[in-house]
């Protein structure tokens, strides 16, 4: 009788370390309990290859993935409607640009609105955030969202289109190694601190 009774709750603390076990892992030994901070830990764990699609920059010109593949980079994603976190993103941009100019390591900020963001008005935000032209900080917009669609998912992107027809989205910078791999999302000071740490030492890849 005894037994029978101590059954359910064997069970139940069976049931409960089988959750644990699996939020443990889910959070990175709890590390991380929003899908942000489990998307930077998940890169970092497991990089993957960057998709490809065709892409144009602020000139009008077609982006060479094979000689951008060769080297290592900065990616961001913004949208140059958005008067608020993107502006920031922008020049921060122009400012790594320039710090990592004498390495080699471009940044990449790819438009969240293709439909919108064509050549002409990618310069225009450049210019607006840089002032003189910079080789170091490009910008560049997929044909339409659904070229755009597999970068996204890649970097684990969500955009959601608000009433007033603004967009909201997750932020990162991600650090692309050669073979355009997904190495890492960083948060801004975090890809500050690294770009100061390149500049620091040898030149990267």
């Amino acid at each position: 009788m005894k037994h029978r009774d101590l059954a359910p709750a064997g069970f139940a603390v069976l049931v409960l370390l089988a959750v644990l076990l699996t939020l443990w892992q889910l959070t990175w030994g709890g590390r991380s309990f929003t899908s942000d901070s489990w998307r930077r830990l998940d890169l970092a764990a497991h990089p993957r290859a960057l998709p490809r699609p065709a892409l144009r920059d602020e000139l009008g010109l077609a982006v060479d993935w094979q000689a951008l593949c060769q080297r290592r980079w900065v990616l961001d994603f913004v949208y140059t409607r958005c008067t608020s976190v993107c502006q920031a993103q922008g020049v921060q941009a122009a400012r790594m640009a320039r710090m990592l100019d004498t390495l080699g390591v471009s940044v990449w900020s790819i438009s969240l609105e293709p439909e919108v963001d064509d050549a002409q008005a990618l310069e225009r935000f450049k210019r607006n955030l840089q002032g003189p032209q910079s080789s170091s900080w490009k910008l560049a917009h997929t044909r339409d969202e659904h070229t755009l669609q597999p970068l996204l998912d890649s970097a684990g992107v969500v955009r959601v289109r608000e009433p007033d027809g603004s967009l909201s989205h997750n932020a990162a910078w991600y650090v692309v190694e050669p073979g355009c791999q997904l190495s890492q999302a960083l948060s801004a000071q975090e890809m500050l601190e690294t770009a100061q740490q390149w500049s620091s030492h040898a030149t990267p890849l």
